[in-house]
């Protein structure tokens, strides 16, 4: 169960502050983006994630197509953490 509602989250994902806007199959929501330097085996790269209202994707699965800004992505592990919050890994396209 959430900690607090969904409601109660979309203070947390305000565009005002830490929001960006993503859209999942045609809708627009909000969620925390970060593109991160990751290293793996010497190799340097990115990895993007998505921090969002699990109740904003809670159909997404793995390949699901996440749109943010002029970048296309898909979901690659979409991870719940029992808060009412999904941290999604994702891949660009």
């Amino acid at each position: 169960m959430a900690i607090e509602s969904s409601e109660d989250l979309l203070r947390f994902f305000d565009l005002d502050h830490f929001g960006t806007a993503f859209s999942v199959g045609g809708v627009s929501k909000v969620g925390i983006f970060e593109n991160c330097a990751a290293e793996a085996g010497g190799v340097t790269g990115t990895r993007p994630t998505l921090t969002c209202r699990s109740s904003d994707v809670s159909a997404v699965v793995r390949g699901t197509s996440i749109v943010i800004g002029a970048t296309t992505y898909k979901a690659v592990t979409p991870k719940a953490d029992g808060t009412g919050v999904t941290v999604l890994s994702l891949e660009e396209v």
